[in-house]
């Protein structure tokens, strides 16, 4: 099986050029989603669910008193060097899985999981957010918050079809965008069946029903949307009639979806019958 973290990471440096980075960063330096980020790690540190390898609640639980500490004593942890209070929480992101490839892979994992859990606090579902990524995390396959390698491998495969199916939005992708977006897989070294997998993705016919099936609790299903609008300008009637579309299939309440839409500073398209 390729490196789905990896592929994660070069299909976010395909978007360099776009608005994706801005979104982001917009996101990693919200002070809220470095609370959302602490109070993650110390439910995963709390519940003995925090796993080892590429698991995301291991490494927000190891550093939730990091992120704590940056929000306890701002100054005094800018002096002491604590990655959360000099660059937000990208920072604590980059200090997860710092670098390229699967490295950057594994840091969107860890911001949009935390986008996620973040919207539905701020939406007033938190026990909801909370009891999904906990229900998540005791079975296999894709998770908000993927506590082993596993897990993570199938978040990152998810998100990967999220993102090219709302690229799809307009209609299939035509030749001349598909090969950019393969020319930069293939400048940022991904393997033969990496690239043949995205280039079926980029083949199939739109399934949001599918992507729904798959978006298996609220937490995740806010996730995989936070994904698709990083994918993608938001500029067209098709583009915003596509995330509607998916807010609906995949079950998100209005109100979180306005408050993923505030986290990437995204404006939302009002809504249609």
């Amino acid at each position: 099986m390729f490196d789905a973290k990896r592929l994660l990471g070069a299909m976010m440096e395909a978007r360099s050029g776009s608005s994706a980075g801005s979104r982001l960063d917009k996101a990693a330096g919200s002070g809220g989603l470095g609370e959302a980020a602490a109070a993650l790690g110390q439910m995963f540190k709390g519940s003995g669910s925090a796993g080892t390898g590429g698991g995301l609640g291991g490494a927000l639980g190891s550093l939730a008193g990091m992120a704590r500490s940056a929000l306890d004593d701002p100054k005094g942890q800018l002096k002491a060097g604590n990655p959360v209070a000099t660059g937000g929480l990208g920072a604590l992101a980059g200090g997860l899985f710092g670098g390229r490839g699967g490295a950057l892979g594994g840091g969107l994992l860890a911001v949009l999981g935390t986008i996620a859990y973040s919207a539905m606090q701020k939406a007033g579902h938190e026990g909801e957010a909370r009891e999904a990524i906990e229900q998540d995390a005791k079975r296999p396959g894709a998770s908000a918050v993927p506590v082993d390698e596993a897990q993570a491998s199938a978040t990152a495969t998810l998100l990967i079809r999220a993102m090219v199916s709302a690229a799809k939005a307009d209609g299939q992708i035509d030749g001349t965008e598909m090969q950019r977006i393969l020319g930069h897989l293939d400048e940022a070294g991904v393997d033969p069946e990496e690239r043949n997998f995205v280039l079926e993705e980029m083949r199939r016919p739109v399934d949001i029903e599918a992507l729904a099936a798959d978006a298996r609790s609220p937490a995740l299903a806010a996730e995989l949307y936070a994904a698709s609008l990083l994918a993608i300008e938001v500029d067209t009637e098709a583009e915003r009639a596509y995330l509607q579309r998916l807010a609906r299939t995949t079950g998100l309440a209005p109100e979180v979806v306005s408050q993923i839409h505030r986290h990437l500073d995204v404006p939302e398209a009002p809504a249609t019958a």
